[in-house]
């Protein structure tokens, strides 16, 4: 069977012939690996690059196509030259099934135009009409306006643009769904919210994958740095920063040495020159200012990017995971520190039920409730018979979950179920 996946970005042989660093939709390479081994499978993968000119290359069998992404903040999935690219690339492969990894990205959409009656399944990693419903992370029309920036004054990109920002990608989302009608999903929560968006649209269960240098990791309470707390969330509003933030200072009145490790992002402090302002994010201000009336400043630790290993080993050394997003599907970073052992805590939203059971392999909290998620960091730091009981149940819990095999071969039945090709 021939596959074309379309990808979100360049990955694996593109990812290092463009020298990118990614830093989401990792599990598409573990899948990759496992995939382009298969017996019965021929995988191309296609997908947007900045490049001004089209480009292809083969490694371990596998093709890869690249388009230019274009200049613009969302790719043109109406133009005609756009489509007749994809045209050419599916002629090129000449694919059974095509698979989209993510509404996300309008170029899938433009693809899936250009496929004509060729079968197709969407992978559905978030739900872009869930985010821009909860963009704002619960911060007030006040906050917002306080953190006016220079940056928004030239780019107009206020916190509130950027969630119609959200708005239109949704719209696209919708589209995409309904050509295609065939969803990859992991919960009844992702479930539920497809198919209010297309009723008719079918579904398909399939685990995604994490890294394997996460499964191999083993937290241990003796060897954690105590008193410490990790957190992957990036610099907008969704993910819930300020909220930790004001948790964290909740925890500092028992614990004053506590230290949060925030990768994704650099210490804005630190870049004070012209340029920097000019570059400041709303949300980043308000980060700021956020700090200073909360005084943790020596208690953050911004470590910029991180590699996938150096993530596991902050995972590995850190005494709680911490996941406070206003809206998530699956959260991978949440399943990624629960395959390391580390004592995780996430808010109660999207699919993170579905994989946490409070009080037995972690702890769950209302989004807005930060006073409560300071008292379970409180009480993780606390008591270690607790900790080693969330680290004992969740890893053995993820490693059931999370088999690249197991989910290849899933993947591998779903593309026959909806081709009829054996």
């Amino acid at each position: 069977m021939k596959v074309l996946w379309i990808t979100n970005r360049p990955i694996a042989a593109g990812e290092r012939k463009y020298n990118i660093k990614a830093t989401s939709g990792t599990w598409m390479e573990p899948t990759l690996n496992e995939m382009k081994n298969h017996p019965e499978i021929k995988l191309s993968v296609a997908t947007v690059a900045n490049i001004s000119v089209p480009d292809h290359m083969e490694e371990d069998e596998v093709e890869y196509y690249f388009l230019p992404k274009g200049k613009k903040a969302v790719y043109d999935y109406r133009s005609k030259k756009n489509i007749e690219s994809w045209k050419r690339i599916i002629e090129k492969t000449s694919p059974d099934i095509i698979m989209i990894w993510g509404t996300e990205y309008a170029h899938g959409l433009c693809a899936l135009r250009a496929a004509g009656k060729i079968p197709s399944v969407i992978m559905i990693q978030g739900i872009v009409d869930t985010v821009a419903k909860n963009y704002l992370g619960g911060m007030t029309r006040e906050e917002i306006a306080a953190s006016f920036t220079l940056r928004n004054l030239i780019k107009r990109d206020t916190l509130f643009r950027q969630q119609r920002f959200f708005e239109k990608k949704a719209v696209f989302e919708k589209e995409m769904i309904r050509l295609s009608g065939n969803l990859i999903i992991e919960n009844e929560w992702a479930k539920c919210h497809c198919e209010e968006l297309y009723d008719k649209c079918r579904t398909y269960y399939c685990r995604q994958n994490i890294d394997a240098c996460f499964l191999g990791r083993e937290w241990n309470r003796k060897e954690c740095e105590k008193h410490t707390v990790f957190c992957s969330a990036p610099g907008y509003p969704i993910k819930g920063l300020h909220n930790l933030f004001r948790a964290l200072a909740l925890v500092k009145k028992k614990y004053p040495d506590v230290k949060l490790y925030v990768p994704g992002m650099n210490d804005p402090f630190s870049q004070n020159s012209f340029s920097g302002l000019i570059k400041r994010q709303s949300y980043t201000k308000f980060l700021m200012r956020l700090i200073d009336g909360l005084r943790l400043r020596e208690n953050i630790c911004f470590e910029g990017r991180l590699s996938s290993e150096q993530m596991a080993e902050r995972m590995r050394k850190s005494n709680v995971f911490v996941v406070p997003s206003s809206v998530e599907n699956i959260s991978t970073t949440l399943r990624e520190a629960m395959a390391v052992g580390t004592p995780c805590i996430a808010s109660y939203v999207g699919g993170i039920p579905e994989i946490v059971t409070s009080g037995e392999n972690g702890f769950l909290y209302r989004y807005e409730e930060y006073p409560q998620l300071a008292d379970f960091i409180v009480r993780i730091f606390s008591d270690s018979e607790l900790a080693e009981k969330f680290s004992r149940t969740a890893k053995p819990q993820i490693e059931e979950l999370v088999n690249v095999k197991r989910s290849v071969e899933r993947l591998v039945e779903i593309y026959s179920s909806i081709t009829g090709i054996r």
